[in-house]
């Protein structure tokens, strides 16, 4: 009785980490919108809720969504990434940082837009891999955030972001 109290408890502190109706995956919250954008009306969206638009980091998190977003309803989802400022040099967004994890569809020569198509999403008909495409395209977002930045306190840590602000 007492482990599976345990247990309960471990999962709800796991699950207190992130706010209501976020995913918590290896210290980051993701949110998964519903309603499309353009790349920068999704930028845009994210910021308003204290986050960035997705950065995937290494290819454990990157299967982690494919596999998340193949339960959802078929959705194309942004990625925070673009070769806006030098063609075929992916970074990510807002960082600038070089991307160290790619995911193209192989299937369709991706990325193969050039200059046309400078950001990324995750298409549903590709098994969730990515593709190129024009930044003026719409596509759902998922917002991430670092799971210490949401100004829950949890216990053994002290977290007090509402007080930076």
């Amino acid at each position: 009785m007492d482990m599976r109290f345990g247990i309960l408890f471990l999962i709800g502190l796991v699950a207190s980490e992130c706010p209501d109706g976020w995913l918590y995956y290896q210290h980051s919250c993701y949110m998964f919108g519903h309603s499309s954008h353009t790349f920068m009306d999704a930028v845009k969206y994210c910021e308003h809720f204290n986050a960035t638009m997705l950065n995937v980091n290494t290819r454990e998190e990157q299967n982690f969504l494919k596999s998340f977003m193949s339960n959802l309803k078929e959705h194309y989802y942004w990625i925070g990434l673009t070769d806006e400022v030098i063609d075929g040099v992916w970074r990510l967004y807002p960082s600038e940082q070089p991307s160290r994890v790619f995911d193209w569809y192989a299937g369709a020569g991706e990325p193969q837009g050039g200059t046309v198509e400078n950001c990324v999403h995750a298409q549903p008909g590709y098994g969730y891999q990515w593709a190129d495409v024009s930044c003026s395209s719409t596509a759902s977002v998922v917002c991430e955030k670092d799971s210490s930045s949401n100004g829950v306190q949890v216990i053994g840590r002290d977290i007090q972001a509402k007080e930076r602000e």
